[in-house]
Order: C-alpha cells, then structure tokens, then sequence
C-alpha cells in the first residue's frame, strides 16, 4: 500500500472521519490529531529556491515549507507509482507546454495524437502568449500512456509534459 494511502487510512481510523469530513482540514493537522509521529529531515537548497519556495507557500496558502514539501513528495509518490506500474489500463491526463513558434511542433505533437488514438479519448488545445497549453485525456493501456508521454518529450521545443493518473 502507498504511503500517502496509509496516511490517509491511518488518519481517517484514528478520528473517525469520513473523507467528506476532511475537505478543508490540512494533513498536517490531522496527522498531529491522529498521533502519526512525523520525522525531521534537513535538506540544502540555494538561497534562490529557498526564495521561490517561500513565496509559493504564501501565494498558495499552506501552513509552513514542511506541509508544501509534504505535498510534493505526495506528488512524487504518485509519479513513482504510476511510471513502475508494468500492466493495466489507466485514466491518464498529459499536459504540456510548448512553443506555438517553432516550425513543425504542432504538426508532430498532431501526428503522435493520430498514432495513438487507441488511447486519445479528448485533446483541448489553448493558446497562451507565444505558448501553447494542451491536454490530452487518455484511457487505455498504461504501457501506450507512458509510451505516448516519452515520445513527446522528445520531440523539441516542447517545454513540459507532465502525467497525471486517475
């Protein structure tokens, strides 16, 4: 079982909440509510990053950097689940960003999107000044899904592609 799987039930059982009683309530204080003993760790980051980090858990609002880094090493987890998953079938969204500018991009990213459209199931396609934003739902084969992702990060000028696994 995941860990952020483990946490969650470990929470839910220790105060008898339901999932629907825990919209609004951070991890962070549940898990001090249910008694999860939490680890101390040090990490080293330049002072640049330390800056944007400290800027982004104030523009989004989260209690403190431990809960922002809690929450991507949540996002980790999943990403490292879903890339060792070997068989199944999956609902997948791939995001990504790249540069309306350079010559051929859409047409690649359009031929790859025919290529698999054993597991294209929806593409919305928005502009965003001098990039583009495209979303690609996906259901199928999880192989075709990490297949499709790989094989557009390859292609140049695409900025990111990022996967996320229902």
């Amino acid at each position: 079982m995941r860990y952020v799987d483990r946490l969650a039930r470990t929470i839910q059982t220790g105060l008898g909440r339901t999932t629907a009683q825990w919209k609004g309530i951070s991890l962070c204080g549940a898990a001090e509510s249910a008694k999860l003993r939490m680890g101390t760790i040090n990490i080293s980051l330049p002072d640049e990053m330390i800056e944007e980090l400290d800027g982004v858990v104030k523009e989004k609002h989260y209690a403190s950097r431990s809960e922002i880094v809690r929450d991507a090493l949540r996002t980790l987890f999943s990403e490292v689940e879903w890339t060792s998953r070997q068989a199944g079938t999956a609902l997948a969204v791939v995001t990504m960003t790249f540069n309306v500018e350079r010559r051929g991009v859409f047409e690649e990213i359009n031929r790859l999107q025919h290529e698999y459209e054993d597991i294209v199931a929806t593409i919305l396609h928005n502009h965003m000044s001098g990039s583009c934003l495209e979303v690609i739902l996906t259901r199928g084969d999880i192989s075709r899904i990490r297949e499709l992702a790989e094989r557009l990060k390859a292609i140049r000028d695409i900025e990111v592609v990022r996967v996320t696994v229902a």
